[in-house]
């Protein structure tokens, strides 16, 4: 994440700084794409990659975003990449949802009544890469007894 970050700040500077550089029209227009979708869409869930409770809707935010504002080609490779980072979307983890106070109420008595429903047989660590994300679909479609379980741990079985 680190290098990734550093890369994106040196583009955002040669950026700011092209004209008075040797670049071809490719490298100028390489260097464009990548300081608009870190200026544009990166930044905005980077300062709130921090709130694990945000991070279920923040990843299906930031899908949605980059489709909806960049070019196909860099909504590709940011869908491909995120995809490595959909653990938050797990029947373990999007139990942490609950406590994001963005989230309506109706959701979140949504999200309780998805944690009734029985856990996957595999136990996955995050939704099938394989499969299309479809970011119109609820938190409480990722929910199982599983997520509860997870709470009942964080909170001491209260």
């Amino acid at each position: 994440m680190a290098r990734w970050m550093a890369k994106a700040i040196y583009a955002m500077k040669i950026m700011l700084f092209h004209d008075q550089l040797e670049m071809s029209r490719r490298g100028v227009g390489g260097i464009r794409l990548v300081a608009f979708f870190v200026t544009m869409v990166y930044a905005k869930y980077w300062n709130e990659a921090m709130i694990p409770s945000y991070a279920a809707q923040k990843r299906l935010d930031f899908i949605t975003d980059v489709k909806r504002i960049c070019d196909d080609g860099v909504a590709l490779v940011a869908e491909r990449a995120m995809r490595r980072h959909l653990w938050y979307l797990s029947e373990n983890l999007i139990g942490l949802a609950i406590f994001d106070d963005r989230i309506s109420p109706e959701q979140k008595a949504e999200m309780v009544e998805g944690m009734k429903r029985p856990s996957t047989t595999k136990n996955p660590r995050r939704p099938e890469s394989k499969t299309p994300i479809n970011l119109n679909r609820p938190l409480s479609a990722f929910c199982s007894v599983r997520s509860m379980q997870v709470l009942k741990s964080l909170l001491g079985s209260q």
